[in-house]
């Protein structure tokens, strides 16, 4: 168990970068040609880890859920950065997926709230939430064309500090007692 905690906190230190420059290119504080590295080499390693807890002899069910859920929000990292190298103006694809996304974490979020009962649970129903959100903004500014980029930067920071950063340094100090 601790070693997935500690996967957990490594990759959330990743996805924390990812959330946090992708935040700061829809403020428009940084050309979208220098997002591509952070989102290809995040996506690359929260893969690799997400494939660990998944199919690794030590999987759990708590892993399988974690590693399958990161998967899908790793997958948008891949297709954002590739949308950019490829230049794609319209990334409708990458637009429905992330409803698609957002749907997924609604449902689980919904099946669960019956078995909050400490509050790494809380915490937990809290964390995939604010990323349903998120998942919903993007639909709504790529697909219905709704003008919230700044919104959505912001919000973008606000969840990777609170989401990402936070829980993965907090996760890593505390293995190293």
């Amino acid at each position: 168990m601790k070693l997935f905690f500690q996967i957990g906190g490594f990759t959330s230190l990743l996805v924390a970068s990812v959330i946090w420059v992708n935040g700061l290119w829809l403020l428009e504080k940084i050309p979208k040609k220098s997002i591509v590295f952070v989102n290809l080499f995040s996506s690359f390693i929260v893969l690799s880890t997400s494939i660990f807890s998944i199919f690794s002899s030590y999987v759990t069910i708590t892993s399988i859920y974690g590693g399958t859920m990161t998967l899908l929000i790793s997958c948008t990292y891949f297709w954002l950065a590739s949308n950019i190298i490829c230049d794609v103006d319209n990334m409708a694809g990458l637009g429905w997926f992330s409803l698609m996304v957002s749907v997924t974490l609604s449902v689980l979020l919904i099946s669960p709230i019956k078995s909050i009962s400490s509050l790494w649970y809380v915490w937990n129903y809290f964390n995939w939430l604010v990323w349903c959100v998120l998942f919903f903004l993007y639909f709504l500014m790529i697909i219905l064309k709704v003008k919230i980029n700044k919104f959505i930067g912001y919000y973008s920071i606000f969840a990777s500090i609170v989401n990402a950063f936070l829980p993965g340094f907090l996760s890593l100090m505390t293995s190293i007692k």
